[in-house]
């Protein structure tokens, strides 16, 4: 059941037919699925931006463990 396509007549009418608590209950139930869709799209992203940096880590780490590349690097 989709709450954002529901007039103000709709909702009354829902209120009247099955109670104020049901109602408030069932938005509840809509508000926290929401909610949860966000939190799992900030997870994903939160995901995302850690593997990237492990990747980094791991460039660089093997950069800096290779010695020729030190040595090229140094000016004389």
């Amino acid at each position: 059941m989709d709450l954002t396509s529901l007039t103000l007549e709709n909702v009354q009418n829902f209120i009247s037919n099955l109670g104020f608590p049901i109602f408030m209950c069932l938005y509840f139930m809509y508000s926290q699925r929401r909610s949860e869709g966000r939190h799992d799209k900030v997870i994903n992203e939160i995901k995302c931006l850690e593997s990237s940096l492990l990747e980094t880590k791991l460039q660089v780490g093997q950069v800096i463990q290779d010695p020729q590349t030190l040595k090229k690097d140094v000016p004389k």
